[in-house]
């Protein structure tokens, strides 16, 4: 018998998409980064810093994004105004029409890059505020879930945060009370 090749859950990327790009986290969750996770590139890790657990569970794989990524944390005591972070992230393999991709199933850290070296054609390494990670060269794209049409308004409503945070115009008009 031939061992069963793991498949991605579709629920776990729907509740990653739901949270981490849509912000609609669970009202009891201390803190969330949300962000364009959906748009950003990644590198798959093959080998993580020696003090470091590797995050990912049982048929996943890790990966970091390949530049730095805006987000907002919300939850209770967060400021939610807009920060830079590079991010290792947690999915599986994604191979849509020949383009490399990953189906993201959670957050698993935010860090800071310092310097990548590339090592060889295939490998780079990248040392980060976490330490030293060996990635592979080629970007992969976001290929999870994409929010249906009735759900970019509640995206482009939060994107909007980011316009007044920036800019300080709350200039709209309210109705008559």
């Amino acid at each position: 018998m031939f061992p069963r090749t793991p498949r991605p859950r579709t629920s776990a990327g729907n509740s990653f998409l739901k949270q981490h790009i849509l912000n609609e986290a669970p009202t009891h969750k201390e803190g969330n980064h949300v962000g364009r996770f959906d748009q950003a590139l990644y590198r798959k890790i093959t080998k993580h810093p020696a003090k470091s657990k590797n995050p990912a569970r049982p048929g996943q794989s890790s990966y970091i994004t390949k530049d730095e990524l805006e987000v907002i944390e919300t939850g209770r005591h967060k400021t939610e105004l807009p920060e830079k972070f590079d991010f290792v992230v947690c999915g599986h393999d994604s191979d849509k029409e020949g383009v490399p991709g990953v189906i993201i199933v959670h957050l698993s850290k935010k860090l800071k890059i310092h310097n990548k070296y590339q090592v060889s054609n295939t490998e780079v390494e990248v040392e980060t505020s976490r330490g030293m990670f060996r990635v592979e060269s080629q970007e992969r794209v976001y290929s999870g879930p994409t929010p249906p049409e009735v759900q970019k308004e509640t995206m482009e409503d939060l994107w909007g945060q980011e316009y007044i945070a920036k800019t300080g115009d709350y200039d709209c008009e309210f109705p008559p009370l």
